[in-house]
C-alpha cells in the first residue's frame, strides 16, 4: 500500500500540532504543514523535533501587497473551474471587514490579489504533493476555507475537526454542517432516552451554553503579569507590516486602540446600557417567539451563510409576521462580552420595533426554551434545542435537522406569515428527535477544546494579553507531554477516519 500524503492546517492554537505529534506514532506517513502562524510560531516549527514535517511552508509569506492589479480573467477562469464565486470567497475573510477590523481599510485590489495569490499557491501544492488526507479545524476566513474547498474538489478526504450542537463534544467530518455517518431512520434508539426529560438533562449535562461561557473577556489576571506583557509588547521586534492580518498595526495605534483598560471602559459602558434596556426576568401574561442573536464575526455568518448576515434586518421581517399577540424576545450572545458587545445603536434599533423586546444576555437557554412557543434561528444549534424541549422551530438555512418535523426550514422571508401559522400548529415527533440526538452522539466523542485552549495561553500568552510571542523549545515540550493524553485522544479519533477511507474509498489508498 502507498504511502499516504497528508496535508496539516496549522494555526495559532498548535492543536493540529498536538495532534499530528501522536498522530505520526501510529500512522506512518509523508506529513505537510501549511502554517497560517506569526513569524515566532513559525520558527519554533521549523526547530522542533517533536513532529517531523516532510515540508513545513509559511503561508503568509506567500502573500504580497504590489501594485500589481488583479488578473480577473484568472480569477474569472477559477469562478468556472471549481464553481465557487469570487465575491462570496473574499467575503468570508472577517480582516477584509472594516466592522472587524479597526486598524485597516483593505482596497478591493488588495482583497482580489490576496486571493489570486492564494488560489496559486495552493493549486501548486496540492498539484506537487497531491495529499490523500487534509486536516484542519473549523475553517473560519478565506484562506482556510479556500484550501478546503479546494480539497474537496479534488477529492482530498477532509477530516475537519469541529464542535457539534452538545457542548463538551467534537466531531471530524468532511463538512461542517453535516455528519459523515448519519442514519435518519436508526434501527438502534438509546435507552436512556425515554421522553423528552431524558433528552433535555443530556444537553443540560453538556451545556453548549455553560462551555461557550468561557470564552468570555476576563481580566482576572495579576497586575505583575500584566504589566510583564506590557514590557514584552513593548520592547518586542514585531514586524507588523510583514503579516496580511496586521496591516495598519503599530505600537502606537495598538496602544491607542487595543488596551485592556480602553476596553474595559468600553465594555462598561455598553453594559450600563444592557442592564438598563433588557428583561431580567421573563413576562408570563403573553405568548412570545425567541431569537437568539449570533456571536460576529463568526464562520456561521461570513462562510456559511452569508445572506444572512444582517440580523436585524432578519428581526424586523420576523417582527412584521408574528401574529398580534406575540411579542419577539432577542438575547444577545454572551460571548459577545469577548467583542466588547455590540454598538448601542445596534440595540437601540431592535428597541424601536414595537413588538420586540430584549433579554437580558444572563438568561440560560433552559429557561427561555422551556417558556417560549416558537423559536427562530439563522443556523445556530437553537434551531435542534426547541425541539429537544417539544418545541416548532424556523430556520433559515438548511442544517443537518432541518428534516425534523418540528423545524421548518423557510427558503422565501414573503413566506414567514403563513410560515409561522404552520409551525405553531406542527408537532414535535420524539422519536426522530431522540434519534439525531442518539445520531450525534455515536458520531461525536467528549474533548473540552476550551481549557486546553485556556491553558495553552495561560502558559504562553499572558492569559491572551500578547499573542505574537516566542516560544521556548523546553516548554513547549513540556506542554504537549503534559497534555499528552489529550492529544492521543484526538489522534485516535482522526485515525479513526483515516482507516474508515482507506478502507473504503480508493483515493485513499
Amino acid at each position: 500500500m502507498a504511502t499516504s500524503n497528508v496535508l496539516i492546517y496549522l494555526n495559532q492554537s498548535f492543536l493540529h500540532f498536538g495532534i499530528t505529534k501522536e498522530l505520526q506514532k501510529k500512522f506512518p506517513a509523508n506529513y505537510f504543514g501549511i502554517c497560517a502562524t506569526t513569524e515566532n510560531a513559525f520558527d519554533y516549527l521549523k526547530k522542533q523535533d517533536l513532529v517531523k514535517f516532510n515540508e513545513l511552508i509559511h503561508f503568509p509569506d506567500y502573500l504580497k501587497n504590489t501594485n500589481q492589479k488583479p488578473d480577473y480573467e484568472f480569477l474569472e477562469k477559477f469562478e468556472k473551474k471549481y464553481e465557487i464565486g469570487v465575491w462570496k470567497l473574499i467575503n468570508t475573510e472577517r480582516a477584509f471587514h472594516r466592522k472587524f477590523n479597526e486598524y485597516y481599510d483593505f482596497k478591493t485590489k488588495e482583497k482580489l490579489l490576496f486571493l489570486e495569490q492564494s488560489i496559486k499557491f495552493y493549486e501548486e501544492l496540492l498539484d506537487r504533493v497531491n495529499p490523500n488526507f487534509l486536516l484542519t479545524q473549523t475553517t473560519i476566513g478565506l484562506f482556510d476555507h479556500l484550501l478546503y474547498l479546494l480539497c474537496r474538489q479534488r477529492g482530498v478526504k477532509i477530516l475537519m475537526l469541529r464542535p457539534t450542537r452538545i457542548g463538551y463534544h467534537l466531531i471530524i467530518s468532511e463538512d461542517f454542517n453535516f455528519m459523515d455517518s448519519f442514519k435518519k431512520n436508526s434501527s438502534e434508539p438509546n435507552p436512556n432516552f425515554k421522553n423528552f426529560s431524558d433528552l433535555q438533562n443530556y444537553i443540560n449535562n453538556f451545556s453548549l451554553y455553560k462551555q461557550v461561557k468561557n470564552l468570555e473577556t476576563t481580566f482576572s489576571i495579576s497586575k505583575q503579569k500584566k504589566f510583564k506583557s506590557f514590557l514584552n509588547f513593548l520592547f518586542s521586534n514585531n514586524d507588523y507590516k510583514k503579516h496580511f492580518n496586521n496591516y495598519g498595526k503599530s505600537k502606537l495605534n495598538l496602544l491607542s486602540k487595543g488596551t485592556a483598560l480602553g476596553k474595559k471602559i468600553k465594555m462598561r459602558k455598553i453594559e450600563l446600557f444592557i442592564n438598563k434596556h433588557t428583561l431580567k426576568e421573563i413576562p408570563q401574561n403573553f405568548p412570545f417567539a425567541y431569537f437568539p442573536l449570533h456571536f460576529e464575526p463568526e464562520k456561521i455568518l461570513l462562510v456559511d451563510f452569508p445572506y444572512f448576515d444582517n440580523q436585524i434586518e432578519i428581526i424586523k421581517k420576523i417582527s412584521l409576521s408574528l401574529p398580534i399577540k406575540f411579542q419577539l424576545y432577542v438575547k444577545d450572545h454572551p460571548t459577545m462580552a469577548k467583542q466588547l458587545w455590540r454598538e448601542s445603536s445596534f440595540y437601540r434599533e431592535i428597541l424601536s420595533l414595537p413588538n420586540v423586546k430584549l433579554l437580558h444576555y444572563s438568561i440560560t437557554p433552559r429557561e427561555i426554551l422551556s417558556k417560549t412557543s416558537l423559536v427562530f434561528a439563522i443556523a445556530g444549534s437553537t434551531g435542534l434545542e426547541a425541539a429537544i424541549y417539544n418545541k416548532p422551530s424556523i430556520v433559515f438555512s438548511d442544517m443537518e435537522w432541518t428534516y425534523l418535523p418540528s423545524v421548518t426550514y423557510v427558503k422565501s422571508l414573503t413566506d414567514l406569515s403563513d410560515v409561522i401559522q404552520e409551525s405553531l400548529a406542527s408537532k414535535v415527533d420524539f422519536d426522530i428527535t431522540s434519534n439525531y440526538l442518539n445520531e450525534l452522539d455515536k458520531n461525536s466523542f467528549e474533548f473540552d477544546y476550551f481549557t486546553i485552549n485556556k491553558n495553552f495561553n495561560q502558559n504562553f500568552r499572558y492569559h491572551g494579553y500578547f499573542q505574537d510571542i516566542e516560544y521556548p523549545t523546553e516548554k513547549m515540550t513540556s506542554f504537549f507531554n503534559e497534555h499528552e493524553s489529550d492529544f492521543e485522544l484526538l489522534a485516535n479519533e482522526h485515525l479513526k477516519k483515516i482507516q474508515f477511507h482507506l478502507n473504503n474509498d480508493s483515493k485513499s489508498i
